[in-house]
């Protein structure tokens, strides 16, 4: 192959990498309308590398998060990973997976905690239901093993790995059904995950640990895959 080429594209952060440190991102309420998040990977593209867009952060490792809220009207995110290529097909290290959360893209270790998604109103500021559309479509052919060529999509967050606890998570979808989460896949992806809160929760060989989940709630979620 090429070269491998990561792509993300989140309202705030794109990237907070490793830390041992204990760090907590807390109280941020975000406002906002008629916006556009997008990564895209082409057709013709030969590069390897995730593809991740979110509201708030599309990668983190070792970070916790407590009490981060979106209130967004009328606005898209989207990941298009259109690469489809036959010598891209056996690459060893491939990693041509997609992540996509209306919060979070993908979340290692740390914790997840009073989080929302919703949408308000223009005039009062109140809450009510979010009219954000998320869609992400994942045409790569993976490389030679599994978890190379996925498909992660979730209301709140795509992917968590090694996050001991989420508690509080929110997300109001609208009750005109103008909100969506649309996930699809073309060509011969690997597997595609979608959820109304959680795309996929996952742990890896001896580094498994227990995960609490609690006190979250999804209501007027549309889901289509």
């Amino acid at each position: 192959y090429d070269y491998i080429d990561h792509c993300m594209a989140s309202l705030v952060f794109g990237l907070i990498s490793e830390t041992s440190n204990s760090i907590t991102i807390k109280d941020v309420d975000i406002y906002t309308s008629n916006t556009l998040v997008n990564a895209i990977r082409e057709t013709k593209s030969k590069g390897f590398g995730d593809v991740r867009v979110a509201g708030f952060i599309c990668y983190s490792d070792g970070t916790s998060y407590n009490d981060i809220n979106l209130y967004i009207n009328k606005s898209n995110f989207y990941l298009d990973s259109l690469s489809y290529d036959d010598s891209l097909t056996y690459g060893s290290n491939a990693y041509n997976n997609a992540y996509c959360g209306g919060i979070f893209s993908q979340v290692i270790s740390g914790s997840i905690e009073n989080c929302k998604l919703v949408g308000y109103d223009t005039k009062s500021f109140f809450e009510e239901g979010t009219t954000l559309q998320i869609k992400s479509i994942q045409n790569t052919e993976p490389g030679g093993t599994d978890y190379l060529g996925d498909n992660y999509l979730g209301g709140i967050v795509g992917l968590i790995q090694h996050v001991y606890k989420v508690d509080g998570l929110i997300y109001r979808g609208s009750e005109t059904n103008e909100d969506l989460i649309v996930i699809q896949g073309h060509q011969n992806p690997d597997s595609l995950y979608c959820g109304g809160m959680i795309g996929f929760i996952k742990a890896i060989g001896e580094a498994y640990q227990e995960i609490s989940i609690n006190n979250c709630k999804i209501t007027n979620a549309l889901i289509e895959a």
